[in-house]
């Protein structure tokens, strides 16, 4: 097993997503998930290239030397209005390549690569709780949660994407984490009763905030 392991990792490559990629992006979701991805959208592969072309997405593939693609990840505008702003997501491994470093290194890539080449200043994503993969790579990466949202992907989604038992955990919660390329500092209005708080919870990283506590009527 080692030794195939070994074989394929060196017959692969990360890549910036090519309109001739689309193709085989749309048959790695169906590998992966079947008919259950729930934006039904991203299974048509003239969407991808139009989302490549105006910016609304862009995505890194893991191809192998004879083009076929088994590996992808996405930075996408989804519902924050800041259009620096990009979500990722879809991070996807074919079932035989899983054994291999390649999520790491796609997410390791994009990360880098993407903001750089587009000019983004921060990324956002849900990291899945049936399973703590995207949630040791965000942290290893410099992200950091900021909200759990419980129940939030339906089960069926995953019914393919993983053997058991984390297929069978219904529906699966999500840690919201970010990532920022480019701080800036904030200044920020502090009741009292939240002066150590709100400051611990910034504490890991130097974002640059700025705090005055804000008096109430009767302390003014």
């Amino acid at each position: 097993m080692k030794a195939e392991i070994e074989k394929k990792d060196k017959l692969w490559e990360i890549d910036f997503f090519h309109p001739a990629d689309a193709a085989g992006v749309v048959a790695l979701y169906r590998a992966v998930y079947g008919e259950n991805y729930p934006i039904k959208e991203l299974y048509d592969p003239k969407v991808l290239v139009r989302q490549d072309e105006t910016g609304e997405a862009y995505r890194a593939v893991a191809r192998t030397l004879t083009g076929e693609v088994v590996g992808h990840i996405a930075f996408y505008r989804s519902s924050p209005p800041n259009p620096r702003l990009y979500e990722a997501g879809q991070l996807m491994v074919r079932q035989d390549y899983r054994l291999t470093d390649m999520a790491f290194k796609l997410f390791r890539y994009s990360a880098k690569e993407i903001p750089l080449r587009h000019g983004l200043e921060q990324i956002w994503g849900e990291a899945v709780c049936n399973h703590i993969f995207t949630q040791r790579m965000s942290r290893v990466e410099g992200s950091y949660e900021t909200a759990l949202e419980i129940d939030l992907m339906p089960a069926e989604s995953y019914e393919q994407a993983f053997t058991k038992p984390m297929a069978n955990t219904g529906r699966v919660s999500n840690l919201t984490v970010f990532k920022t390329f480019k701080t800036r500092g904030q200044d920020i209005y502090l009741p009292p009763v939240y002066e150590e708080s709100v400051p611990y919870l910034y504490s890991a990283e130097d974002f640059g905030h700025r705090y005055t506590l804000r008096l109430t009527p009767t302390e003014v």
